[in-house]
C-alpha cells in the first residue's frame, strides 16, 4: 500500500492536501522551482493490478501549466502544476525528477 502524505499552504492550494509518495516527491520539487505559482493535487486512485515498485512521472501541457500523473505501483494521482514559464518550469521538473532514476513521459495533451 501506498503511503499517503499531506502537504498544505505555500504554493500548495486546493481542498485535497493528501499525495501518494511519488506525488509529494514531484510536488516538493515543483515547490522550490521559482517559475511555478501553484501546486494542486488530484484525487488518489487505484489502479488495480501491477507492479508495487513501479513508478513513472507522466507529463501533460495543460492550460495554465502542466498536468502530472504520477503513478506509484497501482495509484495514481494528478497534480496541476500552475506556471506562466511551461517550457522552463518543465525541464526544471524533469531534470529533477530524471536524476532521482524515476523514469518520465510526455504528452501534448491529455487523450
Amino acid at each position: 500500500m501506498a503511503s499517503h502524505i499531506n502537504r498544505s499552504g505555500g504554493k500548495f492550494g486546493g481542498a485535497h492536501t493528501t499525495y501518494i509518495e511519488i506525488a509529494a516527491f514531484v510536488a516538493d520539487i515543483a515547490a522550490t522551482c521559482e517559475t511555478v505559482t501553484n501546486i494542486s493535487a488530484g484525487y488518489i486512485s487505484y489502479g488495480g493490478s501491477g507492479q508495487s515498485n513501479r513508478k513513472l512521472v507522466r507529463f501533460i501541457d495543460a492550460a495554465g501549466g502542466i498536468l502530472i500523473i504520477a503513478t506509484c505501483g497501482t495509484f495514481h494521482q494528478e497534480i496541476r502544476i500552475y506556471t506562466q514559464f511551461l517550457h522552463e518550469t518543465r525541464l526544471f521538473l524533469a531534470r529533477k525528477i530524471r536524476d532521482a532514476n524515476i523514469p518520465i513521459r510526455f504528452r501534448s495533451k491529455k487523450t
